[in-house]
């Protein structure tokens, strides 16, 4: 079944955005959809790099309006044969992975991370056992 979403309806916030620099780990193999129908004629990038003119930008932002470039999800199958392609170009060195710099507190301990968008939080709203205000995180 091919199903064209939008951004909010993949990740679940009306917010979301691209992640060109991380493509594959954080839009695909994340959420297990890819772009179908993106022009030939402009690169797969960062847009900032690949486009210079508003014009072109314009030219793709009605593309995608009414969905003729759009989100579909992938199948299991879909994702593991993309997976292990993605794997052996990567072995190979025909793909680079990005790498996430080290924080400048590296090994030293951190609080808690917030949730990610979508995702039920542990924290809820109430009372404490001494009876104080407890706001939903």
């Amino acid at each position: 079944m091919f199903t064209h979403l939008l951004p909010g309806e993949i990740m679940g916030e009306s917010k979301a955005s691209m992640q060109w620099k991380f493509y594959w780990r954080n839009v695909i193999s994340c959420y297990r959809v890819i772009i179908k129908n993106w022009p030939e004629e402009i690169p797969f990038k960062n847009l900032s790099e690949a486009l210079s003119r508003l014009q072109d930008l314009e030219g793709l932002l009605q593309k995608w309006k009414p969905r003729t470039i759009f989100w579909r999800s992938l199948t299991n199958d879909e994702f593991n044969d993309m997976e292990t392609a993605h794997n052996e170009k990567f072995k190979s060195g025909k793909v680079d992975e990005p790498h996430c710099h080290c924080h400048s507190d590296h090994g030293k301990k951190r609080g808690q991370p917030a949730t990610c968008p979508g995702q039920a939080s542990d924290k809820i709203s109430g009372e404490d056992a001494e009876g104080g205000q407890v706001a939903r995180i």
